[in-house]
């Protein structure tokens, strides 16, 4: 009698606990879409300053619906000054589940040859105890600044991002400073340095060839040996 009685105390417990859970908690079940967010045109590009800038486009799906008039855009792009700009492209669902995109905007005067957003070639490479290291072995594309400043150019990294976007550890090891352009495209280093390790370029050679826009040197900073061509955007 005593088991009977357990037994049906168990049963009615367990029958408690289901009823216990609500109607709305069974049935709470909804799906949400997340938005695919994309760009026409390059994500890092070149523009003309004095020139009104004009986006490439963007483009924003939310399950088969085209919401791109409801893309909110966030962009610091100023055509009247020279310099590295950003444009943020993002979308929120209902649910708050959010997609965005960034394209970078290199400002340039057109009239000065040397100017400009330069890509760093895949083919450069850094020399060290006879070993040579490929940028393209960082497997993305780096970039460097050149803008003119007074009678000479300043550089964002005489080294070509290696430290600093090759390996990822940040402006403080990019070899910045500054160098002029002769008449007929040799260049030469007027000061150099790199924060994160002190130091400056012990040795500099380069050339700036105008029918191609392309850049080239060889630059030695403590010890290593960085040869570089770049291209510009």
């Amino acid at each position: 009698m005593k088991r009977k009685i357990f037994y049906l105390m168990i049963l009615a417990l367990t029958v408690v606990a289901f009823s216990s859970c609500s109607k709305d908690e069974y049935n709470d079940t909804r799906i949400t879409y997340y938005p695919a967010l994309t760009m026409s045109g390059d994500n890092v590009m070149s523009w003309a300053k004095g020139s009104q800038f004009k986006d490439p486009g963007y483009k924003c799906i939310l399950n088969g619906e085209d919401v791109t008039g409801q893309v909110t855009i966030k962009s610091n792009v100023d055509v009247t000054k020279s310099g590295l700009y950003n444009i943020v492209y993002s979308f929120t669902n209902a649910d708050g589940f959010s997609s965005s995109l960034t394209r970078t905007v290199f400002v340039a005067d057109a009239s000065d040859a040397v100017e400009g957003l330069y890509k760093v070639d895949p083919s450069s490479y850094r020399m060290a105890s006879g070993k040579q290291t490929l940028y393209s072995s960082f497997g993305k594309d780096m970039y460097i600044e050149i803008l003119k400043n007074g009678s000479n150019y300043s550089v964002t990294d005489f080294i070509g991002g290696y430290y600093d976007q090759g390996k990822g550890y940040g402006t403080d090891y990019a070899l910045a400073g500054h160098m002029t352009v002769a008449n007929n495209g040799t260049l030469s280093i007027v000061d150099s340095n790199l924060p994160g390790s002190g130091g400056s370029a012990t040795s500099f050679t380069g050339n700036f060839d105008s029918a191609t826009s392309k850049l080239t040197w060889s630059v030695v900073w403590s010890g290593y040996n960085f040869n570089l061509i770049l291209n510009k955007k």
